[in-house]
């Protein structure tokens, strides 16, 4: 849930006030900028307390809307829809009883942060001669997906599986990750993907974002495994 960090600002919140803001906010926000609220990339973060206004008899706070790092200043707005009262934080609420609103929201600033994170970026490390095309979209989270496209008379799925089960092997038994198990990569075959000359991967690289990452790209372009292209994204 993108609007999850709202809980640690304030401690009352009920669940059912989180998940009617998470999902009404979302639907606005789609409609005005275009874009659904990317969750594993939006942090919302209150910069105030709750602030209720008698002539509309609305309540609001301002907050910051951080998309991966680029933090935007916007309000949320709430009412009550059942009568004159403000509704709190902790308040147990239903669809029929509050509605959610976006104001001082920059949209523009809001497409152009989220059009940035959308498109493939430069690797952050070099690879020499690439065997192949590798298509990598920005993420600081340590969960991406791997898609490899080959050819099917070069190749089966199965290979591609063994080869990736290698290379991971290798890293997790390395000096740099068996002294500390949050160094180690988890990885598993996405079989969601019905294609016969792609195969999906599910990656976890955990603290080992950054050093693993570029061992196991490295080791796949340095592999004799006939990929015709590699896409990295978040998931």
């Amino acid at each position: 849930m993108w609007a999850e960090y709202i809980k640690y600002i304030y401690r009352e919140i009920s669940d059912s006030f989180l998940n009617q803001l998470n999902l009404q906010l979302n639907e606005e926000f789609k409609h005005l900028v275009g874009y659904s609220i990317p969750e594993k990339k939006t942090v919302l973060h209150p910069e105030e307390a709750v602030k209720n206004d008698t002539k509309t008899m609305s309540s609001s706070f301002k907050t910051l809307v951080i998309i991966v790092v680029e933090g935007i200043d916007a309000k949320i707005a709430w009412k009550n829809l059942k009568g004159d009262t403000f509704i709190k934080v902790s308040d147990e609420v239903t669809e029929e009883d509050i509605k959610f609103w976006w104001e001082e929201l920059d949209m523009e600033r809001m497409k152009i942060a989220l059009q940035a994170y959308a498109e493939p970026v430069k690797f952050p490390f070099a690879i020499k001669k690439k065997r192949f095309k590798i298509t990598y979209y920005q993420t600081f989270d340590s969960e991406m997906i791997f898609t490899f496209s080959f050819s099917e008379q070069e190749t089966t799925k199965k290979e591609i599986e063994e080869g990736i089960d290698k290379i991971v092997e290798e890293w997790n038994n390395s000096s740099i990750s068996s002294e500390d198990e949050r160094m180690q990569i988890e990885h598993f075959v996405n079989n969601n993907l019905q294609l016969s000359n792609k195969i999906q991967f599910s990656f976890d690289f955990r603290d080992a974002i950054i050093d693993g990452l570029e061992f196991v790209v490295k080791k796949i372009n340095e592999s004799s495994l006939p990929i015709k292209s590699l896409k990295i994204e978040p998931i």
